[in-house]
């Protein structure tokens, strides 16, 4: 798992950058800065967002991120947000698109705490409650690998193999916390 930080400062300044880090080169934690720290390169392979809240300093270049995939006539990207606040910043993209006069395109979907969001095979995030001023989560990245059940261990393939064909679950999937993000919390 690779881990960049692009950002990690309350306001943006001479060497300093909003909130917003990078996991695997594809999913943005936050999207304080996104085009002041990454190539155009860098941000056109980025395919999801997780947003932790809908503080500026936390989203303030995510209109930005969705314009350039759009520019660049690239699939829209998803967007993770808190629940209680995706209408808003449905609206705040409506706005951009209003202003940008071109369509801010991208899956916004909501998301409560304990909520699982697959990224790829080996990759889930799990969202869980912060405490803030407004409605925030942290997220726990996962690697995730499926093995063989304990009452499995020691068949041969064959028969590994037949029992699968028959409908059996033989595996079991088994996670590995990776890196957690908090974003803002109380004290």
């Amino acid at each position: 798992m690779k881990v960049r930080v692009l950002g990690a400062f309350g306001s943006e300044g001479l060497g300093q950058r909003p909130s917003a880090f990078l996991v695997n080169d594809r999913v943005l934690v936050d999207a304080g800065t996104v085009s002041g720290a990454l190539t155009v390169a860098e941000q056109l392979e980025v395919e999801h967002a997780l947003i932790s809240h809908s503080h500026l300093d936390h989203i303030a270049l995510l209109p930005v991120y969705v314009a350039r995939r759009r520019m660049m006539r690239m699939e829209p990207p998803t967007i993770y947000v808190p629940a209680p606040v995706v209408e808003d910043v449905r609206r705040l993209l409506l706005v951009m698109q209003r202003l940008d006069r071109g369509r801010m395109l991208c899956e916004l979907k909501g998301i409560e705490p304990g909520q699982d969001i697959a990224l790829s095979r080996d990759h889930v995030v799990t969202a869980f409650a912060t405490a803030h001023t407004v409605p925030a989560l942290g997220f726990l990245v996962w690697d995730r690998r499926l093995k063989l059940k304990d009452e499995y261990v020691g068949l041969p393939g064959d028969q590994i193999r037949d029992l699968r064909l028959g409908g059996t679950v033989v595996t079991r999937e088994v996670r590995t916390p990776l890196v957690a993000y908090t974003g803002d919390t109380s004290p």
